[in-house]
């Protein structure tokens, strides 16, 4: 800075907020009408400066002068949002940084240029999920600086259904189902009588979508039987699904004197008839 004057100027003094300026940063020409700050920073060097010329007569001082130091962008931070959204909801991004002058922004989704403001509103959808990029810059500094946020979006799921292996479920033989549904299924549960299943007949898969019931007992194993999805968001369950189980061995319409075939069992036996 330079202290700008006419007349018969015997000396030139300078104030920095009012006081004498002082430090290794701070050089004065041997006139002392140059005024050089090495190293700017933004909060020491911003004043007001004050420069004042003098004779033995007279003295005189310039208007306070402040200083505005450009900088930044500083960090970009992206304000306190969350990272898991419904479909059919309003998402608001807003991303801030300390610049002089204001930082421009700039948002991607993916990659791909979404706004260029501070404010990116949307309402959610699920071609909406990604990686969100805020870009703040400062022309005059040259400086850049980003923050990223991934936002998820999950719709509601459908309402599951349980298919079985086969059509008829026969005792003593194992029996498999499954739950059937679409959608963002992070979870799968199976709630037989309404209890977590347990024992070691019944095996679940490895993803936990399909049920194994190890050789069928009619009285045991008729449920009902309910399967769960859920995701973050949402949950749904099926309708319950009870187990018809058939006997093995069908009673038989061959008939032999006083005696007849009825059978539910591993190994047919013969039941007197009270005929």
């Amino acid at each position: 800075m330079t202290c700008n004057a006419m007349g018969q100027i015997h000396a030139y003094r300078w104030f920095i907020n009012g006081l004498a300026p002082v430090g290794s940063r701070i050089q004065l020409s041997p006139d002392k009408r140059i005024l050089t700050l090495r190293r700017l920073t933004r909060r020491e060097n911003k004043g007001p400066y004050v420069c004042e010329i003098e004779n033995p007569l007279f003295r005189n001082r310039s208007d306070p002068f402040p200083l505005n130091v450009t900088y930044g962008p500083d960090i970009a931070t992206i304000v306190r949002s969350a990272g898991v959204y419904p479909t059919g909801v309003n998402i608001t991004l807003s991303c801030v940084a300390d610049s002089n002058p204001p930082a421009q922004f700039t948002w991607l989704q993916n990659g791909q240029s979404v706004s260029n403001s501070a404010i990116f509103s949307v309402i959610s959808s699920l071609n909406h999920a990604g990686t969100y990029t805020c870009i703040a810059s400062n022309s005059f500094t040259g400086l850049t600086h980003t923050a990223t946020k991934n936002i998820i979006i999950y719709a509601p799921l459908s309402k599951p259904t349980i298919i079985t292996s086969n059509n008829t479920a026969v005792e003593t033989k194992d029996f498999s189902m499954t739950c059937n549904a679409t959608g963002q299924i992070h979870a799968y549960r199976w709630f037989i009588n309404g209890l977590a299943p347990g024992g070691n007949r019944i095996q679940l898969s490895p993803d936990k979508r399909t049920l194994t019931i190890r050789s069928l007992r009619r009285m045991e194993n008729k449920g009902p039987y309910v399967c769960e999805i859920e995701n973050l968001l949402f949950r749904e369950r099926s309708n319950p699904f009870t187990l018809n189980v058939t006997c093995e061995y069908i009673a038989s319409s061959y008939m032999v004197p006083s005696y007849s075939l009825v059978v539910c069992s591993q190994r047919p036996r013969l039941i007197q008839s009270l005929l």
